[in-house]
């Protein structure tokens, strides 16, 4: 396969069907990308990898141009989904690459499936805790990346969202959820714009 990124689909349990993009060749690994975003946000790390490895980047269930049921979206059901893709392309000692919640659905599949399949695992900008924890100071909370300061904030933003209509109501509400050290302009910027992230893993790549 070449270096050119390639749209494919594979089937799997209940009739979903889910997107991925692909390019490259050699040992596999797989980009899980962060909440609410699809495969297309990692087009540069899939280009830029691709050049010594097979790169897939993986559009979950609901996101992207995967199938959008109406049920199956705990973290444990995406990580079963994950496996389902792993076993359909029949892929051996692939490594995992999970931005934000990807990386939760990472320890998800270990803490299911054990080491099956896997090589290395790769952390992506994922915070310890989505909400800060009663005895922690502001500058812990600032150091781990907490999202929310408590656990009101977070049942506010889950109904703000939820009543959320348009994609003007929606923006704001999304946009809480990068760090304030981004300029305003990356935030509004494409996917291409803004694909720095920082990186904590486990083993090398």
């Amino acid at each position: 396969m070449s270096g050119q990124p390639v749209d494919r689909n594979v089937e799997i349990e209940g009739g979903i069907s889910l997107h991925y993009d692909e390019a490259g060749e050699g040992r596999p690994l797989i980009i899980i990308p962060s909440w609410s975003l699809s495969g297309a946000w990692y087009q540069h790390q899939l280009r830029g990898l691709s050049h010594k490895r097979r790169v897939i980047s993986l559009d979950m269930r609901g996101h992207g141009e995967s199938s959008a049921p109406d049920n199956g979206y705990r973290v444990s059901r995406l990580a079963a989904d994950l496996r389902a893709v792993i076993e359909a392309l029949d892929l051996n000692e692939v490594d995992l690459m999970g931005h934000s919640i990807g990386s939760s659905i990472i320890w998800s599949y270990y803490d299911l499936f054990g080491d099956y399949r896997l090589g290395r695992m790769v952390f992506v900008d994922q915070a310890p805790s989505v909400t800060a924890k009663p005895d922690w100071s502001e500058e812990m909370c600032v150091t781990y990346g907490c999202l929310l300061p408590d656990l009101p904030a977070l049942a506010e933003f889950y109904l703000a969202l939820r009543g959320a209509e348009t994609a003007e109501e929606t923006a704001p509400l999304v946009a809480r959820l990068f760090s304030p050290a981004r300029s305003s302009s990356c935030r509004a910027a494409t996917p291409p714009t803004c694909s720095t992230i920082t990186v904590r893993s486990i083993g090398a790549m």
